[in-house]
C-alpha cells in the first residue's frame, strides 16, 4: 500500500503563488488542496509518496535511538 508524507504552507500573496507551487512541484510535491484564508491568502496542502523501501520518519527515530 502506498504511504504518503504531507506538508502545507501559507501563501500570503496570491498574485505570485504560481512560482511557489511550481517550486514545490519540482521537488516532487503534489498539490492536493487549497483553503482560502482571506482575499489574498491561502493555505496549500501537498503530498509526496514515500518509496516502499524507505523507512517512515518515526521508524528511523526508533532505529537511531535503540541501544545496540
Amino acid at each position: 500500500m502506498q504511504k504518503w508524507k504531507y506538508h502545507s504552507m501559507v501563501c500570503r500573496d496570491l498574485s505570485i503563488v504560481d512560482g511557489k507551487l511550481n517550486v514545490e512541484g519540482e521537488k516532487g510535491w503534489e498539490l492536493v488542496s487549497v483553503v482560502p484564508v482571506d482575499a489574498n491568502t491561502a493555505r496549500v496542502f501537498f503530498k509526496q509518496p514515500i518509496p516502499e523501501e524507505a523507512p517512515l520518519p518515526e521508524e528511523t527515530e526508533k532505529l537511531e535511538s535503540s541501544p545496540m
